[in-house]
């Protein structure tokens, strides 16, 4: 089995984007969202999706919510779509996420303290390894 790539030009990105940020905006459950991966810069797989579920959120129901969503995006823009919730991932993809483009910003102080964690996380890890 061969594995697939994709290559869109500037505007096919853009619209994908669109319409990523169209749909998560209508999703009551998307705190945050983030377009990540190799999708922003060349060749690609899948299109990289993250999103940080409001409320109180179980890694189970998490991991099926993002699942599930995965499946409703993918027919929407005509490529595969990997969606990663970000309630239980580590530091560094927490990061990498939020350093790629916002889809969904629904809440700024939440953004503002995920970020910083994450940075705080990283950098105690970065201390002790030394």
């Amino acid at each position: 089995m061969s594995i697939r790539w994709y290559e869109l030009g500037p505007g096919e990105r853009e619209e994908v984007a669109r319409r990523l940020a169209e749909a998560l905006w209508k999703e009551e459950r998307v705190a945050l969202a983030f377009l990540f991966g190799s999708f922003l810069d060349g060749a690609f797989r899948d299109v990289d999706v993250a999103v940080y579920l409001s409320g109180e959120v179980d890694l189970l129901d998490a991991a099926a919510y993002a699942e599930e969503l995965s499946g409703r995006l993918t027919p929407l823009v005509g490529l595969p779509v990997d969606v990663v919730a970000l309630n239980f991932a580590p530091a560094w993809l927490l990061r990498r996420a939020m350093a790629g483009r916002e889809l969904v910003v629904r809440d700024e102080a939440l953004y503002a303290a995920l970020w910083a964690s994450a940075l705080d996380e990283e950098l105690g890890l970065s201390t002790l390894s030394k």
